[in-house]
């Protein structure tokens, strides 16, 4: 990870009378041993960490932002991350996307709790280069509740009428 040379100062002494000598300095750098050696990690989401998002919201609604990060230099592919949610083939691609340059988390569809309260999403942070490092981080989205329900009288309206008394 480091770009700049190290710089060792090295003396050269001969056994005279007076003794002489002579300094000079050592550039050393040193390179990557591994063409990708660098492995992303998570700053967000957290481990365990929860987010979310109001039932009903429009389309595009952002859920979370993930963040990670890679210990090679970013400007290379080594360094450069993309995000997704790892082919699975779950239900997730249908309702919820992520940008793969920035992590951003959007919804795809309007979600309703009252079908399912809770999404677990696996995400995924992977750099460009080779061979590719990865690693994923597991997101529960909660959708949460709104009003969005009038009351409903269980009787039906033509049934007979009901007799009450009250003093």
């Amino acid at each position: 990870g480091r770009r700049e040379p190290y710089v060792i100062s090295v003396r050269a002494l001969d056994s005279g009378s007076p003794q002489q000598f002579r300094d000079t300095a050592l550039y050393v750098t040193v390179g990557d041993v591994s063409r990708n050696d660098g492995v992303p990690q998570f700053l967000k989401p957290k481990p365990g960490q929860t987010a979310e998002v109001p039932e009903e919201s429009s389309i595009g609604t952002a859920v979370f932002q993930a963040e990670a990060v890679d210990p090679d230099d970013p400007n290379t592919a080594n360094g450069k991350l993309v995000y997704s949610f790892p082919d699975d083939g779950t239900i997730v691609r249908k309702l919820f996307q992520i940008d793969s340059n920035s992590g951003l988390i959007t919804t795809r569809v309007s979600l309703d709790r009252e079908e399912r309260e809770e999404y677990t999403l696996i995400v995924e942070a992977r750099d460009l280069g080779n061979p590719v490092q990865e690693t994923t981080r597991l997101l529960t989205v909660r959708v949460r509740d709104v009003d969005d329900h009038p009351p409903q009288f269980d009787r039906q309206r033509n049934s007979v009428p009901l007799s009450m008394e009250v003093e």
